[in-house]
């Protein structure tokens, strides 16, 4: 049975989780003065949020109906480029960060989606996709596929190795751990150590391109110790008769 396409209904679900992770993925980026685009933006329902966490944003989408969605949501002042994620009109490091959402992206189109997305990127890329490597997925498998999946699906360890042969720090995170037919209950991000774990429906990727910070080491300034074979003065004899005092020889 081939699989269904992502269907617009499809971006609503589970959106409070799937934001959260995000942002909390977002939380390292420094944001005065940066510059995120979001290749991809889809509906627009991911601008918002963004936008109050205090990046400064641009967005593509190649869709004229969900542009058009997505410049009613878009905060004032965000452009909505009509572009695709795996042909982007901009200069080599034009952002500072970039957003890739795979989350309706074809499987085919993705390593030419990352090729560009770190090409425009100067120090970092973050990708969210439906992680077919899940516990979720494989229930729905299992289940006859009563229902479409949210959007195109991609195992985790692929978008994994794709990503690693970057140069950069790498991490992960995911939530959506319950079947389907359960996210609409309020499925949060509790645990931060469970969310690390690639087995959530939902999967972010980060690379960290810029270099880490690091702090100059102050050189200790050490005493000398003192030689006791050489000869010690009296201070208090040079004091009352302003004479050197005769020296002394430790044993």
């Amino acid at each position: 049975m081939p699989l269904q396409p992502p269907h617009p209904f499809h971006q609503h679900i589970a959106l409070p989780e799937r934001t959260a992770l995000l942002l909390s993925m977002l939380a390292p980026w420094p944001r005065r003065g940066r510059e995120l685009l979001v290749a991809g933006c889809g509906a627009g329902h991911i601008l918002p949020p963004l936008w109050q966490g205090g990046f400064d944003l641009s967005a593509c989408e190649p869709s004229p109906a969900l542009r058009e969605q997505a410049r009613h949501r878009a905060p004032q002042g965000v452009e909505i480029e009509a572009a695709a994620p795996d042909w982007l009109p901009f200069d080599d490091n034009s952002f500072d960060w970039v957003l890739l959402r795979a989350d309706e992206l074809p499987p085919a189109a993705l390593p030419a989606a990352l090729g560009e997305a770190c090409r425009v990127a100067a120090c970092g890329l973050i990708i969210t996709f439906w992680n077919s490597a899940s516990l979720p997925w494989l229930a729905w498998r299992l289940h006859g596929r009563r229902h479409a999946w949210p959007g195109h699906s991609l195992p985790f360890w692929t978008v994994w190795r794709l990503l690693a042969a970057r140069p950069g720090r790498l991490h992960a995170a995911s939530c959506l751990w319950r079947p389907a037919c359960r996210w609409h209950h309020g499925t949060k991000v509790r645990a931060a150590a469970l969310s690390r774990l690639p087995f959530g429906a939902w999967c972010v990727l980060r690379l960290d391109m810029a270099p880490r910070r690091t702090g100059t080491p102050l050189p200790l300034r050490l005493r000398p110790r003192l030689d006791t074979s050489r000869p010690v003065m009296e201070c208090d004899a040079l004091r009352t008769s302003g004479h050197p005092p005769a020296q002394k020889q430790h044993p």
